[in-house]
């Protein structure tokens, strides 16, 4: 969602507008959720910024502290780490016995962005992108590649056929034996022309 509600093709940010338009209204009831877009495009903005920011031309890190400071503030968030595991619904069986039907899309288990390292390192290739360092709820630091001028959808659509091809490959007994599968990561596009890659 976040690509398309800062895309650069109007038809496309204003569907994504209305879309999260009618959600904030769904979840008006419950402030915190409300709270939690907010969060989030406050977030998204300030990765677009960290993705295109040049830094200074011989320095191999971006100080967080400093140059961003607005999103050190920000944390601890509420929002759930875009990790893989995180992007990979699992739906239950449908022979299952379910006791409560809110338990299936329940966050608990997932973990939320709580910091970020104070440093920035800045790669050496030629867009220059950058790795960040997220600090999840369960005291977890995670990679992230924030890539600039580099469309990520494809690579994010492919991730989720990749995924699929996964769930296929784990309900044949042959491939479950030779532990055949495809390593996936996420792929998370923040524009038409920059986003995050799982480390």
């Amino acid at each position: 969602m976040a690509a398309v509600s800062k895309s650069a093709v109007p038809s496309r940010k204003h569907a994504a507008a209305e879309i999260l338009q009618a959600a904030r209204k769904g979840s008006n009831v419950d402030g915190s959720r409300n709270d939690l877009f907010c969060q989030f495009a406050s977030l998204i903005d300030h990765l677009i910024r960290l993705c295109f920011h040049a830094g200074q031309s011989k320095s191999r890190t971006i100080n967080i502290l400093t140059e961003f400071s607005a999103l050190k503030r920000m944390m601890p968030l509420g929002i759930i780490m875009p990790i893989q595991q995180s992007l990979t619904a699992n739906l239950p069986a449908c022979d299952s016995a379910l006791t409560d039907s809110s338990d299936i899309f329940s966050s608990i288990d997932l973990p939320t962005i709580v910091g970020i390292a104070d440093e920035a390192e800045i790669l050496s290739s030629l867009q220059r992108p950058k790795k960040v360092v997220f600090v999840g709820s369960d005291g977890i630091e995670r990679a992230f590649l924030c890539k600039p001028k580099d469309d990520l959808r494809k690579d994010a659509r492919m991730m989720e056929f990749n995924a699929m091809i996964n769930r296929l490959l784990s309900k044949c007994a042959e491939s479950r034996r030779r532990k055949l599968y495809i390593r996936t990561f996420a792929v998370i596009p923040l524009t038409e022309d920059c986003g995050m890659v799982e480390w």
